[in-house]
């Protein structure tokens, strides 16, 4: 059984589809990504972005950590660091949940390391 009828056998909704946020040109080769980012802010929005997926399992709190992580590595390899990039791990320090500050943490002092 695929885990689509599984969903649907245990009365799960389907993801939303997030094709409207989505404003790429198939014929312009420069235009390939989303027009503004889908960031779920709220539990509702979680609970619908999520619905269906594996990232379930980190939690909004683990997603947060993620690209924290995922923001370290780009700004070590990186030979001007994004401002607003930093920015947002400054601000990070300051999360509630300790896994995600420390990630921000961790991720700024990667910056300028290539």
């Amino acid at each position: 059984m695929r885990f689509a009828e599984v969903a649907a056998e245990r009365d799960h909704a389907p993801r939303p589809s997030w094709e409207a946020e989505w404003d790429a040109d198939p014929d312009d080769p420069e235009d390939d990504g989303p027009n503004e980012a889908v960031i779920p802010t709220t539990d509702g929005e979680w609970d619908a972005f999520t619905r269906g997926s594996a990232i379930r399992r980190a939690g909004y709190a683990g997603l947060r950590r993620n690209v924290a992580i995922a923001l370290g590595n780009w700004l070590a390899a990186s030979d001007t660091p994004d401002p607003e990039a930093v920015g947002e791990l400054v601000a990070a320090l300051s999360d509630e949940d300790e896994v995600v500050a420390e990630a921000a943490a961790w991720a700024l002092g990667r910056v300028g390391r290539h």
